[in-house]
């Protein structure tokens, strides 16, 4: 079963794995009764992702859903794909099947909304298993596609940036951004009052809106 379109939260995804996509594969059980011995897997990014995985992934994680454990792999992020290397060649017995789930942390610095959605291509480009076992189909009958899951930003402060500085009578400027613990920008909509204090008196602009994070 695919996991469901969700909105991760940037800085819990920076501290902790988050699982996004599921996917099974199925040894025929064809005449050779023979195993499939993988030892490397490619995920890919889907044509509506909108993240580029080198510079929004820090770290990726493959894992056996069927017996519950962390495959060893090495793994290397490119802008469109993720590749697995395994470490111990794994094997799906003849006839057999096993689910797997990607798990990915991101970067401390992340864009608010943005879309993350991956892909095993019906071709299954750059996956390899051992010549001595059951050999991968050319194609699926179609490629298997995550749910589309959005970087989710929440804001957890307001910077608030005016001159050190202001003579009586000038106007001058104030900018607020909201942002999380590592300081990206929340886009959620809000607007935010100036209001009196001490017997001060203000004029011109009070009331600050804020667009993608920052007003």
């Amino acid at each position: 079963q695919q996991i469901s379109a969700t909105e991760i939260n940037a800085f819990d995804a920076y501290q902790n794995l988050e699982p996004v996509f599921n996917f099974t594969l199925i040894d025929g059980g064809s005449s050779d009764s023979l195993s499939t011995f993988i030892h490397q897997m490619v995920i890919h990014s889907s044509a509506e992702n909108e993240v580029d995985f080198s510079e929004v992934f820090r770290e990726v994680e493959l894992y056996d859903l069927s017996n519950e454990v962390v495959i060893n792999t090495q793994y290397s992020i490119f802008p469109d794909s993720i590749l697995f290397e395994l470490e111990d060649i794994f094997e799906l017995n003849d006839g057999d099947s096993s689910n797997f789930q990607l798990r990915i942390k991101l970067n401390e610095r992340v864009e608010d909304e943005q879309k993350m959605m991956f892909e095993i291509p019906s071709s299954q480009s750059a996956w390899e298993v051992a010549p001595y076992g059951s050999q991968l189909v050319e194609n699926f009958s179609e490629s298997i596609v995550s749910s589309m899951h959005s970087i989710n930003v929440i804001a957890t402060e307001l910077n608030i940036s005016y001159p050190a500085e202001v003579y009586v009578g000038n106007y001058f400027d104030v900018v607020v951004s909201a942002e999380d613990e590592n300081g990206n920008l929340d886009y959620s909509e809000r607007s935010l009052t100036i209001l009196e204090s001490g017997g001060s008196e203000l004029s011109g602009l009070t009331e600050i809106y804020l667009e993608n994070g920052e007003g």
